[in-house]
């Protein structure tokens, strides 16, 4: 007889990144964006409409665990002079 193989669930793991900043004007996101690619991280910007109002995020990273983001984000502030808040996806 014919076995199949059992199917894993397809867990998607959550991944963290860091929000560096968040700005109510794009060119404001986007300077913070330049800065932190220039300095060799991996950034997006996101933008979200929030009580009417545009918002630009800044985020740094993608962490498979929030402890790696946590520690990213003392890196963050010790190397670029920043504060980062670490946020799931």
């Amino acid at each position: 007889p014919e076995t199949v193989p059992a199917q894993a669930d397809t867990v998607i793991p959550v991944r963290f990144v860091l929000q560096v900043g968040a700005f109510g004007l794009q060119n404001n996101a986007q300077s913070l964006k330049e800065r932190f690619e220039a300095s060799g991280y991996s950034v997006e910007m996101i933008s979200k409409v929030k009580d009417t109002r545009a918002l630009f995020l800044v985020w740094v990273g993608n962490y498979a665990t929030y402890e790696e983001a946590k520690a990213a984000g003392q890196d963050v502030r010790r190397n670029m002079g920043v504060d980062a808040i670490v946020i799931s996806r």
